[in-house]
């Protein structure tokens, strides 16, 4: 359940004045959306706000009637049991149209108080003040009036709100932290890991089980998955020469103190939603405050200042390991920093202004480069090495009122991530992991007399590269020359190198539309309709901008000579030195080694788009003590050519009246994402190519291509989950 706000929270009511707002096509892909939206009527969006209690979230059936809007006040508020205070002065001479309905609180006053110029406040006490439209902004610590009646009323719903937010225990400011008491919600087997405290990445969660790339995660209702690769963390970092260890599947970082609240969505999801198997994690930032306002602080973290409690089993292991550890698995010594500023305020009534930085480092020190056994037999290269690792969070955040039903707004998150890895017992086989990524957005809120047009265009850009390493990996038997492995073991390779530079990118640009229209009875049913279209483009690149080598350790060969018929010596790929090690098959005494046959990465780049359209209808009905929502949402994109219908039903009946017993039934569908590294995989493998060794000159001969692909995805279906839920509450 939510939490209780804290601050005050404004409910707009505009009065009648229609300005329009035309959008210019950025995109040939978004050209259509785009005239649409310049067609519509662009308009704020009258944000409705509310504390999470239990009176302002139940929602009762109101036949008050037209008239005085003075006396239509004090019935309501008799009939809510709710303290409502004005100046009658306020209310002199004005009309309402009065409620025949299910309303909230918070909704009720909306209607009640509609075309007045007037707007509720909703004080800590959980009272509302009647003032003056002109009274002010809406304050920093806000919370959807409108979502949090809606968690308190739909199951699968949880909305987390500022003061949550701002008392709930994290390490490092990530917003899965602030999920661990929901629960639907797993982390997985690095969450929190008291092995590892200096670890910045956000943690990977499951949502219902379902697998951690199979979430939506969103930041104002767009969305910021890494679809590049969100299952590579599984990849170990010595392991692949195309695949990357990744980040997590959540693209970016966003520092949880920008937050005004994060709506989890884990059953019964609404139409507007897709992209998902799992569940739905929506954080929505906070707007400026009122008045000027600016924070600078600092905090750190060390080994000297934690204390352990370890097994005496396993204490050598964790304080004195001889593994390597070229992923910082373990880490008993580190330091962790982290800087914070903000700065914040209104520069006029209706215009305000946010800006932060945050950046957290963190020092992991000492790792092993090579296991014990390897510098104990000789190894002559450093044998440990610091880590570090570092987050940014650049944030910007725009508001203006434009006018009383015209509300502006852009953000700015700019959220990069490096951290430092090695190859485990590997020669020169440090190199950085690169991540996080760019979101800006302009919205439009237009509240007209009959509903509510929400235009939102932004642009995404999400990364995962791997920098700074070498451009070649060798697998050398041990020898004399080649001494940085362990001998006595039969195949303990000295590895040399990374498996090159790879530059890997995710863009997006897209425009959301959303008409929420203002309930009305029919039938004696109310209705809250919603209707909503998606466009979006998705560009994903993969670069390789340097030839990568690699000699693999099954392609070594002895030799006496390493001296080609060219008169050249090769003294990358061919060694005189004899080799110490105990290889699998036969090696003639005294020889050292040479590869014949290398494999070669050419530099290029693979480029894959997509265009996806997405729509959706949904009407959420109430009638006495019963409420349906039925929505459907239809999606398509120019890859796979799916039509995909995923229809949205769910159900409560208040069995007694008094919010006390539910029965809850739902029945929908969700259709997945696709993951571009399966298309740039189909690609990428045209880069790759061979060459022998000619046995008699030790030359090499021309480069091969390596393999044709004949793999499609195309054909294939998009993955979905249909779910049915029964409940009693």
């Amino acid at each position: 359940m939510p939490h209780t706000l804290t601050g005050n929270v404004m409910i707009s009511v505009p009065n009648t004045h229609t300005p329009r707002l035309n959008l210019r096509p950025l995109a040939s892909a978004l050209r259509r959306s785009l005239m649409l939206g310049a067609v519509l009527a662009l308009t704020p969006t009258a944000i409705a706000h509310a504390q999470s209690q239990a009176d302002t979230a139940h929602v009762q059936q109101m036949d008050i009637p037209a008239g005085p809007l003075g006396a239509a006040l004090s019935q309501f508020a008799a009939r809510n049991r709710v303290v409502i205070s004005f100046d009658a002065s306020l209310t002199e001479g004005l009309l309402t149209e009065g409620l025949n309905g299910s309303y909230g609180v918070a909704e009720g006053l909306q209607v009640l108080l509609g075309g007045s110029g007037l707007q509720a406040v909703l004080d800590r006490d959980g009272s509302y003040r009647i003032v003056s439209a002109e009274h002010g902004a809406l304050p920093a610590l806000q919370v959807s009036a409108a979502a949090l009646e809606e968690a308190a009323r739909v199951p699968g719903i949880t909305v987390y709100d500022a003061e949550h937010i701002a008392t709930a225990p994290g390490r490092n400011g990530q917003i899965t932290e602030l999920l661990r008491q929901h629960p639907a919600v797993q982390f997985d087997r690095y969450s929190r890991d008291s092995k590892t405290p200096a670890d910045l990445s956000a943690e990977n969660i499951s949502i219902n089980g379902a697998k951690y790339w199979d979430n939506n995660f969103s930041v104002d209702g767009i969305n910021v998955n890494n679809d590049i690769n969100p299952g590579g963390r599984t990849v170990a970092a010595n392991s692949s020469t195309t695949d990357l260890p990744a980040n997590t599947s959540q693209g970016m970082n966003l520092d949880t103190s920008l937050l005004e609240a994060i709506t989890v969505y884990d059953s019964n999801v609404p139409a507007r939603y897709g992209g998902f198997t799992g569940g739905v994690i929506d954080a929505t930032t906070r707007d400026p405050s009122q008045r000027l306002a600016g924070s600078i602080s600092a905090s750190m973290t060390k080994d000297s200042w934690t204390e352990y409690h370890l097994d005496e089993r396993y204490q050598d292991d964790f304080y004195d390991s001889g593994d390597p550890d070229g992923t910082a698995e373990i880490q008993p010594d580190f330091k962790t920093l982290t800087y914070r500023a903000t700065l914040e305020g209104h520069l006029t009534d209706d215009f305000g202004l946010l800006g932060s930085v945050v950046r957290r480092q963190s020092t992991i020190y000492d790792k092993n480069i090579y296991a014990r056994t390897y510098a104990d037999n000789g190894v002559t290269a450093p044998t440990v090495t610091d880590l570090q690792q570092q987050i940014d969070n650049l944030f910007l955040k725009a508001v203006w009122a434009a006018s009383d039903r015209l509300d502006l707004g852009a953000s700015l998150n700019y959220a990069p991530q490096k951290a430092e890895y090695f190859n485990i017992n590997t020669l020169n086989g440090g190199f950085d992991m690169e991540s996080g990524g760019l979101q800006f957005n302009v919205k439009a809120d237009w509240r007209g007399n009959w509903g509510t047009w929400r235009n939102a265009l932004y642009y995404t850009e999400v990364e995962q590269s791997r920098q700074n390493g070498a451009d070649y990996f060798k697998a050398w038997y041990a020898s004399d020359e080649k001494n940085w492995s362990d001998p006595t073991q039969r195949w303990n390779a000295a590895m040399e190198g990374t498996y090159g530079n790879i530059e890997q990118s995710q863009e997006k640009l897209g425009h959301e539309l959303r008409l929420e229209l203002l309930p009305f009875a029919a039938g004696g049913v109310q209705h809250n309709v919603s209707l909503g279209s998606l466009v979006e483009y998705t560009e994903a690149s993969y670069v390789r901008d340097n030839t990568f080598v690699q000699a693999n350790g099954t392609d070594l060969v002895a030799t006496y000579s390493c001296l080609t018929a060219s008169g050249a010596v090769d003294t990358e790929y061919c060694s005189e030195s004899p080799i110490t090690a105990n290889p699998y098959r036969g090696w003639e005494p005294g020889a050292g080694q040479m590869f014949n046959r290398l494999y070669y990465y050419l530099p290029g780049e693979i480029e894959v788009d997509q265009l996806s359209l997405a729509a959706f209808a949904e009407d959420r009905m109430e009638w006495r003590n019963v409420e349906l929502r039925a929505g459907l949402r239809a999606e398509w994109d120019d890859y796979q050519q799916n039509a995909n219908l995923a229809p949205r039903l769910s159900g409560t009946w208040d069995l007694f009246s008094d919010g006390s017993t539910r029965l809850i039934a739902g029945a929908n569908r969700y259709y997945g994402r696709n993951i571009f590294d399966f298309r740039l995989r189909e690609e990428r493998e045209s880069l790759r190519y061979y060459t022998l060794r000619d046995s008699t000159t030790l030359e090499f001969g021309e480069l091969t291509l390596a393999a044709r692909n004949a793999t499609s995805l195309q054909d294939m279906d998009t993955p979905y989950d249909d779910e049915l839920t029964l409940a009693i509450e």
